[in-house]
């Protein structure tokens, strides 16, 4: 599932749950490097090969979305160390917006900008990059977080990622958006030895027709960096036009 997640502060007075969320998160520190800074690759690789996340937060990926934004729109990497050791880390975009065109918020987008146009690119699978057994809890994210906002927008996390009942009473958490994620359970379809067999029989009739409307199929390796440009650009353009 995919859903985005606000959470605005509220002010209240300190509880018991509030002063176990602090204990929790007491030796872990937070710290914010541009993302221009040669610290940031290096960072981020050493929690990738770690965690072996999903494509969206490899290096390969964020790589290419950093270089593709304009300067002034580049987020900030959050990186949380736990007793000096490097156990989580996030990009944070920031932007001031207005609620009901009156209301003036500042809000944090998580591994995005939140300006609409350049978050296109349609991250998935979203989620703070963490050493296996950190357990980073949202409770504890919030509470590393400077207060300097008002929202703290999660767009595209899978549901499980974050408990929201977690963040106690002094934050209110609003779901914008969920939708469905259809995916192919790999393991099942290794075991029938036939993915078609697992389908209903209109949609292997379906798919047969298909076959036989585009014909013969070719494998085309390519043969240098210049033909493998090309194989993409046609692909490009394939892409474009269906989408």
């Amino acid at each position: 599932m995919a859903r985005g997640i606000r959470s605005r502060t509220c002010e209240h007075g300190r509880d018991e749950e509030d002063l176990s969320r602090e204990l929790a998160a007491v030796t872990m520190r937070l710290a914010f490097l541009d993302a221009r800074d040669a610290r940031v690759e290096s960072t981020w690789r050493t929690l990738e090969a770690a965690a072996r996340p999903t494509y969206f937060l490899t290096w390969g990926w964020i790589e290419a979305w950093l270089v593709a934004l304009p300067r002034e729109a580049m987020p900030q990497l959050v990186v949380i160390t736990d007793g000096g050791v490097t156990v989580a880390a996030c990009f944070l975009g920031r932007r001031r917006m207005f609620r009901r065109n009156v209301i003036p918020v500042r809000a944090r987008f998580l591994n995005t900008t939140g300006i609409a146009h350049l978050d296109e690119l349609c991250v998935e699978h979203n989620r703070v990059l963490c050493l296996p057994g950190t357990g980073l809890s949202l409770a504890a994210l919030i509470e590393l977080l400077p207060r300097d906002w008002d929202e703290l927008v999660l767009p595209a996390v899978d549901a499980g990622t974050f408990d929201p009942l977690a963040v106690g009473g002094e934050h209110q958490i609003h779901v914008a958006h969920e939708v469905s994620a259809p995916f192919v359970d790999l393991s099942r379809a290794r075991a029938a030895g036939d993915y078609l067999s697992l389908l209903s029989a209109n949609t292997r009739t379906q798919l047969r027709r298909a076959r036989r409307s585009v014909g013969p199929c070719e494998l085309e390796s390519a043969r240098s960096a210049a033909h493998a440009f090309e194989i993409y650009d046609e692909l490009v353009a394939l892409h474009t036009a269906s989408w």
